[in-house]
């Protein structure tokens, strides 16, 4: 047969293969596009005589196996690549970048010292930054998918950016407050000698709008400019923002303890109480906004809730601390762990999102096919990342100076952990996005939010369970 050959018939047999893969998908294609009525002639549709040249080099081991897959009508194989394409460089760029904010965690000794209880404190910091500015971008994304955001000078001025910022300062004041006082209280809990809760909460609100000023032009960013460059925002928003942010939180973090720690009690007492009664203003004046007041009363309460989880990541995180101090370097793999876990189900959660908008997708009890084959694009990202995080972060450590285990033993415990969060994260994103929908809440106010800090404690039980296993 000419599949059986070598060099160049074999060549030619896939690129006819692919050929007529692409072929038939257009044909279906043009189906969807019918029945729904759709007049408008997609990019592709201009090129289908172009042969297919997969889109990285890394990638192009999956090119053939991805095309020849059966994928259900109104999903496009290049769809499937574009996801895969689109994540796999967001999620590996995060993870490098999230590999510098673990050793700036690992540095972070002094501001431990300072602080006793800090890193309770700094999974919910960090986490806190995602959920606000992860969410709005994914606001943000939808607002463009269906044409609410004008993609020039006037979007400033537009009523949804507006809504969307006034919503995250609302919402940082208010996240930083609450995860003040739940540090304190798990502090207290663990019986640490703590200083007085007011601390606590007056660093939560400083590192928020020391990070949250940047995180607020950057949100608005990567979601306008990335869809003019031609990047689905819903692929590419959660996963920037997010590394971004733990890159911004823990520095602004640090400055923020060293500002505390110079000041007098009844200074930080005052910014504590002024932080609580400017949140709870906010919160009031939001009510004359009819879409800024839907985001707040449906993003409060889940941000509640993903600081309860949080604040138990990082009594976990307190609780292993002997262990970190052995292998220096589980502690700097920590943040790419639980961002990445973040990650994948936020990217799979805003796609559901923009599809249930766009009335693409169906939720239901049980996943359709569009669904099922969004989750598997963003599933197959944890073979692909988690391994190279690992190496990566083993490289660090041996470049830097720090104590870790061996190759072997850290690839082991990412694809080990990257299991439980690929699989948990899938399954938690799709229903609660349907929940979501089945409850009439907005999913891009909700779901991120709770995804990103319930896979916080996902994550980082995964990793204790493999250090248990692998060490």
């Amino acid at each position: 047969m000419e599949q059986q050959t070598c060099g160049g018939r074999k060549r030619k047999w896939w690129k006819k293969s692919l050929q007529e893969a692409r072929t038939i998908n257009v044909r279906l294609s043009e189906q969807v596009l019918a029945q729904h009525g759709v007049e408008q002639v997609p990019v592709w549709k201009e090129n289908r005589n172009v042969p297919f040249r997969p889109p990285h080099a890394f990638l192009s081991l999956l090119a053939v196996p991805i095309r020849r897959l059966s994928l259900p009508e109104g999903f496009r194989r290049d769809e499937f690549l574009k996801i895969i394409r689109e994540s796999f460089f967001a999620l590996f760029i995060c993870g490098l970048t999230d590999l510098v904010a673990g050793f700036y965690l690992s540095s972070m000794d002094r501001a431990f010292e300072l602080l006793p209880g800090l890193l309770i404190l700094v999974p919910g910091s960090i986490a806190m930054r995602g959920n606000i500015f992860a969410s709005m971008g994914s606001r943000l994304s939808t607002a463009i998918h269906i044409g609410e955001i004008e993609l020039d000078v006037r979007m400033w001025s537009s009523d949804v950016v507006r809504n969307n910022v006034l919503s995250a300062f609302a919402q940082t004041l208010f996240s930083g407050s609450v995860l003040g006082v739940f540090a304190s209280i798990a502090a207290f809990l663990w019986g640490m000698n703590v200083v007085p809760w007011y601390s606590f909460v007056a660093v939560g609100v400083l590192a928020g709008l020391i990070s949250g000023v940047f995180l607020l032009l950057f949100s608005v960013w990567v979601a306008i400019g990335g869809f003019r460059r031609g990047w689905d925002p819903d692929n590419i928003s959660a996963p920037l923002i997010t590394s971004v942010g733990d890159l911004v939180t823990l520095p602004a973090m640090v400055l923020a303890v060293f500002v505390v720690m110079s000041l007098s009690g009844g200074v930080l007492l005052s910014i504590a109480i002024s932080s609580i009664a400017a949140a709870i203003g906010l919160v009031l004046y939001s009510r004359h906004s009819f879409h800024t007041w839907n985001i707040i009363k449906e993003s409060l309460p889940i941000l509640t809730l993903c600081a309860v989880f949080s604040t138990t990541s990082g009594s976990f995180l307190e609780r292993y601390m002997a262990v970190f101090a052995v292998y220096p370097a589980l502690l700097i793999f920590v943040p790419p762990l639980n961002e990445e876990a973040g990650n994948l189900g936020s990217i799979l959660a805003s796609r559901l999102s923009s599809g249930v908008r766009l009335g693409t997708i169906k939720m239901g009890f049980v996943p359709d096919d569009v669904s099922f084959m969004s989750m598997l694009a963003v599933l197959l990202q944890v073979a692909l990342v988690f391994p190279l995080v690992a190496v990566a972060a083993h490289t660090f450590s041996i470049f830097m100076g720090v104590p870790a285990p061996s190759l072997g033993d850290m690839v082991a415990m990412s694809l080990f952990a990257g299991a439980i969060i690929g699989v948990v994260s899938g399954v938690l994103a799709y229903y609660f996005t349907f929940a979501s929908v089945r409850c009439g809440l907005d999913p891009d106010n909700v779901v991120i939010p709770v995804i990103t800090s319930v896979m916080d404690v996902v994550g980082t039980l995964s990793l204790v369970m493999a250090i248990h296993i692998f060490l």
